[in-house]
């Protein structure tokens, strides 16, 4: 379910002209969901916490 939404959300960005770098994930977390949080304060703070940076 998670692999659809996260499609889901990629296609509508896309499709509504959003600039590349907001579509573009920041984190992965360590419940291994995707950040797309702008700040790096507070990132994955309900998921564990980050994993790997991807910037």
């Amino acid at each position: 379910m998670k692999q659809v939404a996260f499609t889901f959300f990629v296609a509508a960005m896309l499709f509504a002209g959003t600039p590349a770098f907001a579509a573009r994930a920041h984190a992965i977390c360590r419940d291994q969901t995707i950040s797309y949080s702008i700040h790096r304060s507070g990132t994955c703070s309900h998921h564990g916490g980050v994993k790997k940076w991807l910037y």
